[in-house]
C-alpha cells in the first residue's frame, strides 16, 4: 500500500484520531475526505484495507504497508465471511467483495457505509469513484437474485460477501 504523508499520520495516531478519519473518509463531505488524500496509487482493496485498519482490525503496520492491490484478497478472505442475501442492512465499515463464479475470484472491493451502501474506487456500477455512494439494491435488485443466493451482474453470476476482517 502507497501511503501519502497523510495517510502515514494517521496509521501511526491514537485510535480515536483513526477512527475519526475512518469517519471523515466515509462520509465524504469534502475535498478533504477523498481516500487520494490519504493513499497513492488507490486501488479498491487497498482502499478497503485501509479503512478496516482505520476502524481497529488487526493488520500491522508492517502488512499495512508491504501488502499491497491483489494481495489482499486472502487476507481479507471474503469468502469465508457471510454472503449478502440482497436486502439486509450491511453493518457500517466493513470490507465488501464481489466474487465473480465465472472467473472463480474477487473482483471488486468496497467499503460498506451501513444500510445497503457502499463506497469503493475502480468498481464501474458497484463503486467508481471515492465520492459516490453506491446503492447495492439498485445495482444488484432482489429480482436479480438467483435461488442460489448469487446475483445477475453485468452478465455474469456473482455473490456479494462481508469480509470478517
Amino acid at each position: 500500500m502507497h501511503l501519502t504523508g497523510y495517510g502515514e499520520n494517521f496509521i501511526r495516531s491514537d485510535r480515536s484520531t483513526r477512527l475519526f478519519r475512518g469517519n471523515q473518509l466515509l462520509a465524504a463531505r469534502t475535498e478533504d475526505d477523498h481516500i487520494s488524500v490519504d493513499l497513492f496509487d488507490i486501488g479498491c482493496y487497498d482502499v478497503a484495507v485501509y479503512l478496516r485498519f482505520l476502524f481497529g482490525a488487526g493488520i500491522s503496520l508492517n502488512t499495512l504497508r508491504g501488502t499491497s492491490r491483489q494481495n489482499w484478497i486472502p487476507i481479507l478472505n471474503f469468502r469465508a465471511g457471510e454472503q449478502w442475501n440482497g436486502y439486509s442492512a450491511l453493518p457500517f465499515g466493513k470490507a465488501i467483495g464481489f466474487y465473480d463464479v465465472q472467473a472463480g475470484h474477487i473482483f471488486h472491493a468496497a467499503i460498506s457505509l451501513g444500510d445497503v451502501h457502499v463506497r469503493g474506487v475502480q468498481g464501474g456500477k458497484l463503486g467508481q469513484n471515492w465520492q459516490d455512494r453506491i446503492d447495492l439494491t439498485r445495482v444488484l435488485p432482489y429480482g436479480s437474485r438467483n435461488p442460489d443466493g448469487s446475483f445477475n451482474y453485468d452478465r455474469r453470476k456473482i455473490y456479494v460477501y462481508i469480509s470478517k476482517l
